[in-house]
């Protein structure tokens, strides 16, 4: 009974590779993907060949599989896989890419992906099913996502540490800065000390002999006052009070440049200036100043450019930089003085506002402290060193910009005020 059933499938594989060999049984037997050929018949497909890939791969040879399924063999590790594989095939007639894991003939599972159609050829209705072995590249994106997993993770720890570290960096400058703001402070503090002294002092002092002259004028009035000591004793009162009203009006001077940085001084707030008119008009209060000098100023300002700021305490900035021109920068044999004023839009949202003299110019000494309180290049200037450092207070703390400052000895200096232009 058995050779019989045997001589039944191979008479019926005979017939079946007939239609076979004319599409290419070479190509099925050499074709490197593992394939099955199968009956289709309903709820299951007997094996009616496999290629040699199909037997490397499953570790079964084609005599054991021939009109055995699956389901024999059982090299579909989940019999649920495999009924919705053969019902979907069956059904629809073909099934592509269905991902399920199987065994080895040794039990070894894999993952494959299943691909089948079915064709009606020479009066058979017969299956082709071909057998992927994906497993390297699942493994392979199981690496690759339990390596992003960790990239993540260490992203996050990264992070997390640059956030802390960015987090105390910023602490660390905040302190930096206070400190440097108190150190500023500290040396602002004993400058004014030390502008204030000097005037207060000789006030005092004059004060006082101008009190003792008095005093003994009181006694002599009486008795002993003649007219050429009554002459001498006013003489040094006069020289007294000079003294003290001299001064009083340095320390008035003095308190009134500190006045100048105060935030509140602009009482018109933020307005929308044409740079060219603003600096015109300056120019015109600044004309006589500029011809008893004998310095010519040119302007190359567009007129179109305006900008949105503090008026009052720009030209108040303008004032200092043209006072420290004439003190500083033009000399008695200077020759012909000069000042040039410009102004450009720039590409990163700011404008350039630039005075520049041709006077003597700045050693590098000097220019690394020009902006510092009480800064004088020489004693025997006129003013009390503050003209510079109320303009850059008045640049970056009132009109939210920066001023600098470039010279090289002898080729004058050139003050670059860039401010904000909001849109």
């Amino acid at each position: 009974m058995i050779k019989r059933a045997k001589r039944v499938v191979t008479s019926a594989r005979h017939q079946v590779f007939e239609p076979l060999d004319r599409m290419g049984r070479a190509v099925f037997d050499a074709s490197p993907r593992a394939m099955l050929l199968a009956e289709a018949v309903e709820g299951d497909f007997p094996t009616l060949a496999v290629n040699p890939a199909w037997e490397a791969q499953f570790g079964i040879s084609q005599q054991e599989v021939l009109s055995k399924t699956g389901k024999d063999f059982k090299w579909w590790l989940s019999m649920d896989d495999r009924h919705r594989f053969v019902t979907q095939l069956y059904e629809s007639g073909w099934v592509n890419d269905f991902a399920v894991w199987q065994r080895r003939m040794d039990g070894t599972p894999f993952l494959v992906s299943v691909s089948g159609v079915v064709h009606d050829m020479g009066g058979w209705r017969l299956t082709i099913i071909v057998y992927d072995n994906i497993t390297l590249t699942y493994q392979m994106q199981r690496r690759l996502s339990e390596l992003n997993h960790f990239l993540e993770h260490k992203v996050e720890e990264r992070t997390a540490e640059l956030s802390s570290a960015l987090q105390h960096l910023r602490h660390t400058q905040d302190e930096l800065i206070q400190s440097s703001k108190m150190a500023a402070l500290g040396q602002m503090v004993m400058g004014i000390a030390h502008e204030l002294n000097t005037p207060l002092g000789n006030a005092i002092t004059a004060a006082s002999s101008v009190q003792a002259e008095l005093n003994q004028l009181r006694e002599d009035i009486p008795e002993r006052l003649t007219r050429s000591k009554l002459i001498q004793q006013v003489d040094y009162a006069c020289e007294g009070t000079g003294l003290v009203l001299s001064g009083l009006q340095r320390s008035t001077e003095l308190v009134s440049s500190l006045k100048e940085i105060s935030c509140d001084q602009d009482n018109q707030g933020q307005q929308k200036l044409d740079l060219h008119d603003l600096v015109n008009e300056w120019i015109v209060l600044h004309r006589s100043q500029l011809l008893s000098g004998k310095v010519g100023i040119s302007v190359d300002i567009d007129k179109n450019l305006s900008i949105l700021t503090f008026r009052t305490a720009l030209i108040r900035v303008l004032d200092k930089l043209i006072d420290n021109a004439f003190k500083h920068g033009f000399q008695r044999d200077h020759g012909p003085a000069s000042i040039e004023i410009s102004a450009s839009a720039q590409g990163n949202g700011r404008v350039d506002l630039v005075f520049k003299d041709n006077g003597k110019g700045l050693d590098l000494p000097d220019l690394n402290r020009i902006f510092e309180p009480f800064f004088k290049l020489s004693m025997s200037i006129p003013g009390n060193g503050l003209g510079l450092f109320v303009a850059h207070v008045l640049v970056t703390v009132v009109l939210k910009g920066t001023l600098t400052v470039k010279s090289t000895p002898g080729q004058g200096a050139e003050f670059i005020i860039s401010l904000p232009q909001p849109h």
